[in-house]
């Protein structure tokens, strides 16, 4: 298996281009298509405060709004030149909400790529959008590190495995990546002694898949996201793979989760499924 249409949201900052330079690596490692895409989004203005907006105003506000998407298209393709692979890349524009606008335009790839915003970086709608993406594309996630990625990302994988739909998804769906990989370790929780091997299950598929895979434990007294990082620290993991939102959204933005924990504080790529 190998990926073939890879989708990138991108807007010419620097958080896109970090996203970019990810997908052209894969293309290359994949012969795959690259699909750059740029949305065209305005600002939510209530009707009350629209009414008094001058119309000059609403004009030179979509005319910024196709600069930008025409300097990002350029840019686009620009980087795509330089990488050899103008032949085997294409711009779309997409109009509305950005994710609902993206997820619509990426259903049919095999993966889409995004940049972390460093903190404080960008409006909300786009710091977001790895959350909501991964919850509407139905097409998994991966997401660069603002801090950018390691030149080998992709030949050390940890897979953080649950025995969820979830992380059944992300396994699954990244299978081109891990059958690539040189070495991939699925981290599981241990259950006590219960006799029964964790992960052996997903370890065993993988491994009939051609997948190098061998299997890593932590105890349930250890927070899921400190026992991902730290294991990706400590063993140089260069991507992690991971369902996204096994509990509520709602509940992790206001209780704390795993996933909310893992983009916060992510160094390397992680690849998100739902």
């Amino acid at each position: 298996m190998s990926l073939k249409r890879l989708f990138v949201h991108y807007d010419d900052s620097e958080r896109s281009r970090r996203a970019l330079d990810m997908a052209l690596a894969l293309a290359d490692a994949h012969d795959a298509h690259v699909i750059g895409c740029g949305v065209e989004t305005y600002p939510a203005v209530p009707g009350f405060v629209g009414a008094q907006v001058p119309a000059e105003v609403y004009e030179n506000i979509a005319a910024e709004v196709r600069r930008a998407l025409a300097a990002a298209k350029a840019s686009f393709e620009e980087a795509c030149r330089k990488a050899g692979r103008d032949d085997r890349a294409e711009w779309q524009q997409a109009e509305g909400d950005p994710a609902r606008a993206l997820a619509a335009a990426a259903r049919c790839t095999d993966l889409i790529l995004l940049g972390q915003s460093k903190p404080g970086e960008d409006p909300a709608h786009i710091e977001a959008l790895p959350d909501d993406l991964v919850m509407i594309a139905g097409r998994p996630i991966l997401v660069v590190p603002f801090i950018g990625a390691p030149k080998t990302t992709g030949e050390k994988v940890l897979v953080a495995w649950t025995n969820t739909r979830e992380a059944a998804r992300a396994a699954m769906d990244s299978l081109p990546l891990l059958q690539q990989a040189k070495s991939v370790t699925v981290l599981t929780v241990d259950d006590g002694g219960s006799g029964v091997l964790p992960g052996a299950d997903i370890a065993r598929w993988l491994a009939e898949h051609g997948v190098n895979v061998e299997t890593a434990h932590f105890g349930a007294d250890i927070d899921p996201a400190d026992a991902i990082l730290n294991h990706v620290s400590d063993n140089g993991f260069d991507l992690i793979v991971m369902g996204a939102y096994g509990h509520s959204r709602l509940r992790e933005t206001v209780l704390g989760g795993t996933t909310r924990s893992i983009l916060k504080h992510m160094t390397v790529p992680v690849v998100l499924a739902h």
